[in-house]
């Protein structure tokens, strides 16, 4: 009989210690397996108990493998087990014993008790040489008939061998995990990305559609926007995401979980930068489904939770899929850094990246590089900070298995993704760095007590990513310890709300992300081993994936689609809209925002994202003043019917017969605005009888606008009491510092 591979197993090391060792031997020996099932020999705790055992010579397992097929009844079950036997005759008398055997598969809903049928029993010596002697090894192959299982199926396998006495001979421990098939993992694939995907293109409609939209109050031209509800669309963006990142994650502890867990989760590895097939590296010993069940190898119970993840999704070995994480990550920086730098060069996107909330790139190539880096940074830390540091620190967990240069790497990844985050913050203010991540900021003075706690909020939000990161890779080991520090990161979290947003706080849209992974991490307890039994921890287990998709459902893709049929409605009806020919005729009106992206010319408005129309000067050419609009009578006229809201926020509009009038005593300027002002400043100044005969009267049409000059200069300046006619004096004394004094006003200085 050809020789056969016996998958390596330890129960007093560390699996980390031997995965090096046994992924290059298992590499040449698994085509001649089945697919390798997690077990443990139970005879010794059997016979512990105090129940009867068989005389005869018992069976010490060491390796269970599995196939599962379909037939035209249901499924079939082919076990394969190989325990060790003295010498070469004792495994002859095995041979001749009459041994039986029993399968029990226990799930959630009940127990399938099932004959095993041994079809061949089998010796051969085993290629590894204990203490100088050849060891022998007996093959027990077995068949059992059962129902054909549902999607998200998981076993607890037991396997019991009787002598000819009916008293047990051997005992077989082990979990098997049906593939849940393609559909059920097209769905745990796709549903989380097109979730994303929906987010997104609701974010990026609404930013893009706050950015074109004409804005009555004036933006803080030093940064970003920081009301939070401007921003609420783009912090959905990173709560989705991270929750996404949290559900790969949470089932990825040293735990041990029901079978389909790790399954059903798996396919969302996209989101922590992690795929099957790498960048740089594609090739893996790992199956992932083999034979109609996912294979695990390692100990029972004493694998890592990545590691196991690791060869469900069947990926690359542990340094090859860090590699391909990090090639990922630096091509993710490098795409970032080019996808802003052409979009501040064409032309349909320089305003968009210079003006839309956190785009904010202005001065030399030096700094709007600098500025690039940071804002490439800022995205990057604020989406990938957590997984980054989970796999990197997984890395140097695993010092005793992997190579010294490898594991000094993965430090000086650490290092300076700390260094990133230090940069980044004091670049600018914290509240800046956090801006994709905390909603809910008001904007306050630097030095306001209100901006040193939503600073602090936000430094303690990136440390507690970090944390979390370096709890899931660093502590592999631990599993329960594990699952407190990163509920106690929870409860942190939860406590800093409160205190930076008082308890109101807790009842805020920043609370809902850390109640969902605390309901989600208190319940892993049950799958804490010896804490609870197979069938609850399954239970918990169904309990927690359909939690998942109600977050994802209720608090990401609902109002995505809200937002997608607000935006589309709006967009139907502004393009339905007929234009009144009242609004025809009048100048084009832009707000603040759209005159802050002009270039700095005089009246050239040939920019994307503004209307073009014919221009005219202001002013004659021989004319050296400053030239000016008048207020719009039309909007306050339009305004509400009491004026005491217009007296409270507004300083009243200066009457159009006083700019008439001195301009009289200046010199001659053509004076824009609509038709309608211009027709009551020439009767005003008629009444008073000092209106220069030669003024000219602007054409009817739409004229030309200086739009360097803001009105709402003429509204937002001190009030103040100018009288150009005191005690007698005439006002054509000095007319060129009246000018001047003019210039000053209009210009709000």
């Amino acid at each position: 009989m050809a020789t056969k591979f016996v998958p390596f197993c330890s129960r007093s090391l560390p699996f980390s210690s031997y995965l090096v060792v046994f992924t290059l031997v298992l590499s040449f020996a698994r085509p001649n397996l089945a697919a390798y099932v997690q077990n443990k020999d139970c005879f010794p705790l059997l016979a512990a108990s105090g129940q009867p055992v068989s005389s005869q010579s018992h069976l010490a397992a060491e390796s269970l493998n599995a196939i599962l097929e379909d037939d035209g009844d249901g499924s079939r079950l082919k076990l394969r087990i190989i325990g060790g036997v003295p010498d070469a005759s004792s495994c002859e008398q095995t041979l001749r014993q009459n041994i039986t055997a029993g399968v029990t598969l226990l799930e959630l809903g009940g127990v399938d008790r099932l004959s095993g049928d041994i079809v061949n029993v089998s010796c051969f010596a085993s290629p590894w040489a204990k203490n100088g002697a050849k060891e022998w090894k007996g093959v027990w192959q077995i068949e059992s008939q059962l129902e054909r299982p549902h999607a998200l199926a998981a076993f607890k396998l037991n396997v019991d061998f009787r002598g000819a006495d009916n008293l047990p001979v051997g005992c077989v421990d082990g979990f098997l995990t049906p593939s849940i098939g393609k559909a059920a993992y097209e769905a745990c694939l796709w549903g989380p990305l097109v979730v994303f995907l929906l987010v997104i293109l609701a974010a990026g409609w609404r930013e893009v559609s706050n950015a074109g939209r004409i804005d009555e109050e004036e933006e803080d031209e030093s940064g970003p926007n920081p009301q939070g509800t401007g921003r609420l669309h783009l912090t959905r963006i990173a709560d989705c995401l991270s929750y996404i990142q949290f559900i790969f994650f949470s089932g990825a502890l040293s735990l041990r979980y029901p079978g389909f867990i790790q399954p059903v989760v798996s396919p969302t590895s996209w989101s922590t930068l992690m795929l099957p097939r790498g960048l740089v590296i594609q090739h893996s010993v790992y199956y992932g489904v083999r034979d109609g069940i996912y294979e695990l190898n390692g100990t029972f119970g004493g694998t890592p939770g990545l590691e196991l993840m690791t060869q469900v999704i069947g990926a690359p070995v542990t340094m090859h899929t860090w590699t391909n994480i990090v090639s990922l990550a630096i091509l993710i920086l490098i795409l970032l850094f080019c996808i802003i730098q052409i979009g501040l060069r064409l032309t349909w996107t320089r305003d968009w990246f210079r003006e839309a909330s956190f785009w904010t790139l202005q001065g030399s190539n030096a700094d709007r590089r600098k500025a690039t880096t940071w804002i490439v940074l800022r995205v990057f830390l604020s989406y990938f900070l957590m997984p980054i540091v989970a796999w990197t620190a997984y890395q140097i967990e695993l010092v005793r298995a992997l190579p010294k240069y490898y594991v000094v790497t993965a430090i000086i990844v650490i290092c300076l993704v700390l260094v990133a985050c230090w940069w980044g913050m004091s670049q600018r203010s914290p509240q800046n760095m956090g801006y994709l991540i905390i909603d809910g900021f008001r904007e306050q003075q630097m030095s306001d007590p209100t901006s040193r706690t939503q600073d602090l909020y936000t430094l303690i939000t990136f440390v507690l990513l970090f944390v979390r990161g370096a709890v899931i890779g660093g502590l592999q080991d631990f599993g329960p310890a594990q699952l407190a520090v990163l509920i106690g990161c929870e409860v942190a979290q939860l406590g800093f709300t409160a205190w930076t947003w008082s308890i109101s706080g807790l009842l805020s849209r920043a609370s809902m992300m850390p109640c969902a992974r605390i309901c989600v991490l208190l319940a892993l307890i049950a799958t804490i081993p010896k804490v609870a039994s197979y069938e609850a921890s399954s239970a918990v287990g169904y309990s927690v994936l359909v939690f998942h998709a109600l977050v994802l459902a209720l608090l990401f893709l609902v109002p995505a689609l809200y937002e997608i049929a607000e935006l589309s409605l709006a967009t139907f009806q502004r393009k339905s809209a007929p234009i009144p020919i009242n609004e025809q005729e009048r100048p084009k009106i832009y707000g603040l925002r759209q005159l802050h992206r002009r270039p700095n010319a005089m009246n050239n408005l040939s920019v994307p994202g503004m209307d073009n129309f014919n221009q005219s000067s202001p002013s004659s050419p021989n004319s050296d003043g400053p030239s000016f609009r008048s207020p719009r009578i039309s909007s306050l006229e339009s305004g509400p019917s009491s004026p005491e809201p217009l007296r409270t926020h507004f300083r009243p509009a200066r009457s159009v017969t006083s700019i008439a009038n001195l301009l009289e005593k200046g010199q001659p300027q053509r004076v824009s605005g609509s038709s309608s002002d211009e027709s009551r400043s020439l009767s005003s100044q008629s009444d008073a009888g000092s209106a220069p005969q030669d003024l000219p009267i602007p054409r009817s049409t739409t004229p030309g606008v200086d739009y360097s000059f803001r009105e709402a200069d003429l509204y937002y300046v001190r009030p103040r009491q100018l009288s150009f006619r005191q005690n007698g004096t005439n006002s054509n004394a000095a007319p060129v510092g009246f000018i001047q004094k003019l210039q000053s006003w209009a210009r709000g200085q």
